[in-house]
């Protein structure tokens, strides 16, 4: 470049690029002669993005780009980036993410630590009512991103479109949250989980539907699982004028998967001879046979509270955490006595019976192993839960196979029958003629060990179950 006509004196030249940082150059001119610059470099803008914690298996997007952490370190990575907004996203499967949209500033440097989470793909809201469909978008987006044990993945960009193409409309949706979901409903939803599986993948797809296009008071929020869990959905019903707003349905979220339960060791009932539950069987050398319950006391008070019947006792100790110290108050006549018990531990499948355990979000955490529980509990114990969830939203075949690789402890309590009974449920849920020899066998293998239970270490025994599938069960 050439520039003319330059006076005596001292001049300032400033060179820029579009995302190159400008130099300033000072020219002092004393003669009317030429003067010339052999070389001007210009340095490229940029920022620093500094990864840590990225699990050794987990993939990293940039920008939509694959990156790989650095060599030395499998935890951690650093980039030099442009100036501008960013999204960097890790991911392990499609159980575990992490996702954050950062704007970085030339010489900035940006810190994020990688905590791998489930996915929540919120894929938009369908509605002509557009005020509360806009309303409902940003209360949901807050709130789903407050979520401690999810992470928020906002997909609505083209969600909502897929799900129209492939059949979910407003209509199709209205109508299967009134008669229920058919079997061309199910084939959308596969339709629909196939098309965000291969686009914008997450762990657990989320689509709400306004009540009504004109005025909205109640809004559905259908979810379904990511692949391999069946496309089977879920749908909760939001009161969008409800006083608590969004906050009623954390504990479909967070919910209480319990995969280890405090154990005293007694199995009592109700009986119209006594005013207070009467202890039937003390199991050897368990927390409470330790501390001299025997058979025939009443159990009165837990803790100085009222124990009324068997129902409120179970309630008391499953408010209690394992190697809790508890006073029971007990008695076998007019006298009572006061017994202190150190509880023991059980390990525990969750509750099918349990009305805010939603398939599709309960899947996402196990699936995801983020569960306090799973990090201490067996892999065994894990794996029945996992397999109870799949039983709990009728995924038979997945329910098999996860039930026929899992092998439990032999003996008393909550072990190997349980898993035989659930693996002969499943197998006759499935295809009744097709498995119907091999569900017996699941069946005898249950029924043979008799002191077996099924959901803790003190719950029903297998084998009662087990004798009545196979008597249900006609010869061939």
């Amino acid at each position: 470049m050439d520039v003319e006509g330059l006076s005596v004196g001292q001049h300032l030249i400033e060179v820029g690029k579009k995302g190159y940082r400008r130099r300033r150059l000072q020219l002092v001119v004393r003669q009317l002669r030429d003067y010339a610059f052999q070389l001007i470099v210009l340095e490229p803008m940029a920022g620093t993005l500094r990864l840590h914690s990225i699990p050794a298996d987990a993939r990293i997007l940039l920008n939509g780009v694959e990156h790989r952490a650095d060599s030395g370190s499998a935890a951690q990575l650093r980039l030099e980036l442009p100036p501008g907004p960013h999204r960097v996203t890790v991911t392990r499967g499609s159980t575990g993410w992490f996702e954050s949209d950062f704007t970085l500033a030339d010489r900035q440097t940006v810190d994020l630590t990688v905590r791998l989470r489930p996915g929540m793909s919120f894929l938009g809201v369908l509605g002509g009512d557009e005020l509360t469909a806009r309303d409902l978008r940003a209360r949901l987006g807050d709130f789903l991103s407050s979520l401690d044990g999810w992470a928020f993945l906002d997909r609505s960009a083209t969600g909502a479109s897929t799900a129209e193409r492939v059949g979910l409309n407003i209509s199709t949706l209205r109508r299967s949250a009134t008669r229920g979901v058919d079997k061309t409903d199910l084939r959308a939803w596969k339709h629909l989980q196939q098309e965000v599986d291969a686009t914008v993948p997450g762990t657990v797809y989320l689509l709400v539907v306004l009540s009504d296009d004109l005025f909205a008071r109640e809004a559905d929020l259908w979810f379904i699982p990511t692949a391999p869990a069946p496309a089977l959905p879920a749908r909760l019903r939001v009161d969008l004028e409800a006083s608590d707003g969004l906050t009623a349905l954390l504990p479909y979220f967070e919910p209480r998967l319990v995969f280890e339960r405090s154990s005293l060791g007694i199995e009592v009932i109700d009986s119209m001879a006594a005013e207070r539950p009467v202890v039937t069987f003390v199991a050897p050398g368990s927390p409470a046979a330790q501390a001299g319950i025997r058979l025939g006391e009443h159990i009165a008070e837990l803790d100085g509270q009222p124990v009324m019947n068997a129902a409120a006792l179970t309630e008391l100790l499953a408010s209690r955490t394992p190697g809790s110290r508890i006073e029971l108050s007990v008695s076998a006549g007019p006298a009572a006595r006061s017994v202190a018990v150190t509880l023991g531990t059980s390990p525990s499948v969750v509750s099918a019976s349990d009305a805010r355990l939603l398939y599709p979000l309960a899947w996402a955490i196990l699936a995801a192993g983020t569960h306090q529980a799973a990090g201490s509990s067996p892999p065994w114990v894990v794996r029945l839960n996992q397999a109870a969830v799949f039983l709990r939203g009728g995924a038979w075949a997945e329910a098999i196979q996860v039930l026929r690789e899992t092998r439990a402890p032999e003996g008393s309590g909550l072990g190997q029958a349980a898993v035989d009974y659930w693996l002969g449920v499943a197998l006759l849920a499935a295809d009744p003629t097709a498995y119907l020899a091999r569900a017996r066998e699941a069946f005898t293998r249950a029924l043979e060990a008799e002191d077996n239970r099924l959901s803790h270490d003190l719950g029903p025994l297998v084998s009662l179950r087990a004798r009545g599938r196979l008597a249900g069960i006609s010869t061939p």
